[in-house]
């Protein structure tokens, strides 16, 4: 199966990490599943030269991974698009994501969408 996380508000929020979603993604990769990352952001301000400037305290998508030793294949930057056509075509069957906009561009896609706050988990 191919799982992919959200980042922002779903595996941290404000820079601490969301126990339970990294629980959850290091569950899907123990139980043999391709896990990624799926984020909103643009892969250029992860490099030093944009964000020292414009966002010194900004949370690194590898530096969180790496800290937090989390199993994932790769990330997937969608440049503030809605994730759906990044979704399709990684062949994601299941997303964990914080946002309910999402779930929505997800209808009748086949992708399904679970809804994670940090603390529960809505289906």
């Amino acid at each position: 199966m191919n799982v992919s996380f959200d980042f922002d508000g779903t595996l941290h929020r404000d820079g601490r990490p969301l126990w339970p979603a990294m629980g959850l993604l290091r569950w899907h990769h123990d139980a043999g599943h391709r896990v990624i990352i799926v984020t909103t952001r643009t892969e250029s301000h992860e490099r030093p030269s944009w964000w020292r400037i414009h966002e010194p305290d900004r949370v690194l998508v590898q530096r969180f991974l790496r800290r937090y030793r989390l199993p994932v294949k790769h990330v997937a930057y969608t440049s503030h698009q809605p994730k759906i056509d990044t979704l399709i075509r990684k062949g994601i069957e299941l997303h964990y994501d914080d946002d309910p906009a999402e779930e929505a561009a997800a209808v009748g896609t086949g992708v399904h969408i679970v809804l994670l706050n940090g603390v529960t988990f809505h289906v």
